[in-house]
């Protein structure tokens, strides 16, 4: 079950007036701007997390559990204010009072469990709502590599992140947000928003929030771009459009995982066309153009060229089994044009093998070996042909191989 999780940074602070004993973060007027869903808002704290908990708990987004991470020498103090002069509050402080070495694991699990309460309220007593983690000032990789297993650890899989880079040194965010980017593939980990309480930018006793949605909205354009490029699936890009090209992007990559080459033109045309006018601001024109041209299989003049092209596009994409199968296809559908037989996308076997006899004449015999290659990879079994069976030796091997068929295959079409 995903859950939503805030994660924030503690620092050191600046040296603030208590008598010059310890430092801690300045009293400041948080203003977040309106959404679309509500007007904008104001919190005063010393704390941006807590006011970032409270603003998401307003407007509908409550966290299920803040993540804060900080070193032993960070004001941890800090903490006391969620709960303001209350008595807890009081209790917080003397429970996260430093010894001169900086606060311990142990300090903070006290802190965490008078804090429990008040962000648990409505949910199973049971249930982990806060979360303080030690951490290095990651410095070096190895203690980089550590802060990584510290987040790895603390995420479960599908959890939404709303990230806080307010407090704590600059460069821990950054790395934070790599990594996430990492366990969006490896959890299914979404990073749903991220802020920064910009202090550097008050006016009149004003601090802006200010909300970095064009960051979340990269960082999912950039997972679907590498899953497109990988693997040329572009369906966790179509959830980026408006509703009515997303289903027809997701149809459409159905219809390709499929096979169902003949089907999907009239789909692909349709998505293309939409690409081709769509010019809002939410997806890139580098993306519009990526995913055009991953249609652009569907420009083919003939049934036979449509698919050839999409077999080239699965080889360069290394999906061998497609490749084999709609090469093969391909072939026996260009030289069924040649040679004057009717041959559509429903399945004719006497016809075909027509087509086979034809191409026997012009001496194709590679046909013959990706028959056998075709079969090996669509049953996952090993060839009795020894001529297939050195194409599937190694990888190289095969994608040579399929390289030539492709070659062969534009050779077919030739009149």
């Amino acid at each position: 079950m995903s859950e939503r999780v805030l994660i924030s940074f503690l620092g050191k602070g600046r040296q603030q007036d208590f008598n010059g004993t310890r430092s801690g973060y300045e009293q400041v007027k948080y203003e977040f701007p309106a959404q679309d869903d509500g007007p904008g808002a104001q919190h005063t704290t010393t704390l941006f997390g807590w006011a970032l908990w409270q603003r998401l708990a307003a407007t509908g987004r409550r966290p299920h559990r803040w993540l804060i991470l900080g070193t032993p020498e960070s004001i941890w103090t800090a903490l006391g204010d969620v709960f303001g002069d209350a008595e807890q509050g009081v209790a917080c402080l003397e429970a996260l009072k430093s010894n001169g070495n900086g606060v311990t694991s142990d300090q903070l699990a006290a802190a965490a469990a008078l804090i429990q309460p008040l962000l648990c309220e409505g949910r199973p007593k049971h249930e982990t709502c806060v979360d303080l983690r030690l951490t290095t000032a990651c410095r070096t990789k190895a203690q980089q590599q550590e802060l990584f297993a510290l987040l790895d650890s603390a995420l479960h899989e599908h959890d939404n992140v709303t990230l806080d880079i307010t407090h704590g040194f600059r460069h821990l965010p950054v790395l934070l947000s790599f990594m996430l980017n990492l366990l969006a593939f490896t959890k299914d980990v979404r990073v749903k928003g991220m802020f920064y309480g910009a202090r550097e930018m008050t006016e009149n006793g004003h601090t802006p929030v200010v909300d970095l949605a064009a960051c979340v909205d990269y960082s999912a354009l950039t997972a679907g771009a590498a899953t497109l490029a990988n693997t040329g699936n572009y369906r966790r890009l179509a959830e980026h459009y408006p509703n009515e090209i997303r289903k027809k992007l997701e149809q459409m990559a159905f219809l390709e995982s499929s096979n169902r080459v003949a089907r999907g033109r009239q789909v692909a045309r349709e998505c293309r066309n939409f690409l081709d006018r769509y010019a809002e601001d939410d997806v890139p024109a580098t993306i519009n153009k990526k995913i055009r041209d991953a249609l652009a299989w569907s420009d083919g003049d003939n049934y036979a060229a449509r698919v050839v092209e999409r077999g080239k596009f699965c080889l360069d994409h290394r999906d061998y089994a497609k490749a084999a199968a709609l090469l093969f296809e391909g072939i026996i559908l260009h030289a069924a044009r040649r040679a004057g037989i009717q041959l559509t996308d429903t399945y004719d076997e006497t016809r075909r093998l027509e087509a086979e006899k034809w191409l026997e004449g012009m001496n194709f015999r590679e046909l013959r070996v990706l028959r056998h290659v075709r079969n090996a990879l669509a049953h996952g079994t090993e060839p009795t042909d020894a001529a297939a069976q050195s194409v599937l030796a190694t990888e190289d091997h095969l994608h040579r191989f399929l390289q030539r068929i492709s070659d062969l295959a534009d050779q077919v079409a030739q009149p």
